[in-house]
């Protein structure tokens, strides 16, 4: 199932109007139209605030089904989000009981955005692999090198940019099960 026709069920499952969730996600009326109806591919800022708006993971919004047991994916078949125009990507590894492993690949100078809250008690842990990354959040402004790991109550606005010479891989663990940094 899509991106757009998975935000669709869960807007519809909420009895919303494309208006509602618009006012509640802050994107227009006619870009989530255009989203649902795969005319457009938002940005993973814009998806990140429509799950937030939903009150679902992007990931939700990628799958349409969190595995119970046990949760196998292939590198081949993991679900891959690309922004077109940053060339930031976003690899599901593994989503499973509210925590969901995320590997990201962020080209030299590209942001990942800007995202907006979770709810509270939500933390996300950020383990640099490759580069140099920035993440900003509150007051906070951190700078990670390869190896470096962080871990931060992801319930204000924060955002992750490559401020190396090349590529930045890094790994993210978004638990919604947490409730103490």
């Amino acid at each position: 199932m899509s991106l757009g026709k998975n935000i669709r069920r869960v807007r519809k499952s909420k009895g919303w109007s494309l208006q509602a969730l618009a006012s509640r996600s802050g994107v227009s009326r006619s870009m989530l139209s255009m989203i649902e109806r795969k005319e457009k591919n938002p940005t993973v800022q814009v998806a990140k605030q429509i799950a937030g708006a939903l009150d679902v993971s992007l990931s939700q919004l990628l799958d349409e089904d969190e595995k119970p047991v046990y949760n196998l994916t292939k590198k081949d078949m993991r679900l891959v989000y690309r922004d077109d125009k940053t060339g930031f990507e976003r690899q599901l590894l593994s989503m499973a009981r509210g925590v969901e492993l995320v590997f990201n690949i962020l080209p030299k100078g590209e942001t990942a955005g800007s995202f907006p809250p979770f709810k509270k008690g939500v933390i996300e842990h950020v383990i640099v692999t490759k580069g140099e990354l920035e993440a900003k959040f509150q007051e906070h402004s951190i700078e990670l090198k390869e190896g470096d790991a962080l871990c931060f109550d992801a319930d204000v606005p924060h955002f992750f940019r490559n401020i190396g010479s090349d590529v930045c891989t890094y790994y993210l663990v978004v638990d919604s099960n947490a409730m103490y940094l």
